[in-house]
């Protein structure tokens, strides 16, 4: 039992403090000036406060263990030895100012039997359920794209995991052959070649519009210059690039002469691409455009990207 300092709950009652679990507060003007991945982590962190013997699951536990996630989940996913606490549960925290944006997420227990995998304790001092265990059961739930960007990521950081010792216990969690189905599929799919989760979206994307594959990390090497490009079409000569906004915003501290360095070369490298002879077009794209998939498959489809609307994939 956690017991209440008097001085602390008035201070909630009056909208200086939120509660983020029993007897675990925060400020109201420091939670809302955090970004909602920050909160997300501080109320798993108030929940591992409040019930040390928690195990975090699902897509909470993938979030911990650093792996990409499309999008926040609504939820706390922790495992549970039995079914007493199973399903989603009713808020235990305070009202945060601002309205739904900063909301406090709720908890969704899913069960899990004790004689399942030992949970792992990370240097943070969050207990997850295995990575294996928590990415195949996110896998089978989750929309085709964002199961994709964890997949691909997951082979990135371990290339053998297909078919493994963990991969095979934790398929056999599955409650249905749909979801093993689902799950199969996806990382079948799946690619450690793709090198981001931008590039991991826009492939899901070209695979559910019908676009032909592209050869992933193609290299050009000309007048002695290699040049590694996301994607490249060689049936119709077309190099797709996904322009995320990590390298532009790694040049705010530099200096002007640095940035200029920096912009210059990718000018520079655009260039050497286009006087090839077997290139044709380079298209570029950014996450807005992945975020309205038909028009991002149409511009794909407009440079010359083969596209057959009949081998559209029809994710599980």
């Amino acid at each position: 039992m956690h017991s209440v300092d008097p001085l602390l709950h008035r201070r909630a009652r009056t909208g200086h403090l939120l509660r983020l679990a029993p007897g675990i507060y925060v400020p109201q003007e420091d939670w809302r000036s955090r970004l909602p991945w920050d909160r997300y982590t501080l109320a798993a962190a108030a929940i591992q406060l409040w019930l040390p013997s928690a195990t975090f699951s699902h897509t909470t536990a993938l979030h911990l263990w650093g792996l990409p996630l499309l999008s926040l989940p609504r939820e706390l996913h922790l495992a549970w030895p039995h079914t007493t606490h199973a399903g989603l549960q009713s808020q235990i925290a305070g009202v945060a100012m601002g309205g739904a944006a900063f909301a406090v997420p709720r908890r969704r227990y899913h069960v899990r039997p004790e004689g399942d995998s030992a949970p792992v304790l990370t240097s943070l001092g969050f207990r997850l359920a295995p990575l294996s265990e928590s990415l195949v059961l996110s896998i089978a739930r989750l929309p085709f794209t964002e199961a994709v960007v964890l997949a691909d990521a997951t082979l990135r950081r371990r290339p053998g995991f297909v078919g493994s010792e963990p991969h095979d216990r934790a398929l056999s969690l599955l409650g249905s052959l749909s979801a093993l189905r689902r799950v199969t599929e996806v990382l079948e799919f799946a690619s450690a070649l793709s090198e981001s989760p931008g590039e991991s979206w826009s492939r899901a994307i070209m695979a559910l519009q019908g676009l032909e594959p592209p050869v992933l990390q193609q290299e050009f090497v000309t007048d002695g210059a290699r040049d590694r490009v996301d994607c490249w079409w060689p049936s119709c000569g077309v190099i797709g690039e996904f322009d995320g906004k990590d390298k532009y915003l790694s040049l705010g501290g530099s200096s002007r002469a640095e940035q200029w360095q920096v912009l210059n070369a990718e000018r520079q490298r655009e260039a050497r691409l286009r006087s090839r002879s077997e290139v044709r077009a380079v298209v570029r794209w950014t996450w807005d455009e992945l975020r309205h998939s038909e028009l991002f498959a149409h511009k794909l489809e407009l440079a010359g990207v083969p596209r057959d609307r009949g081998r559209r994939l029809r994710a599980a």
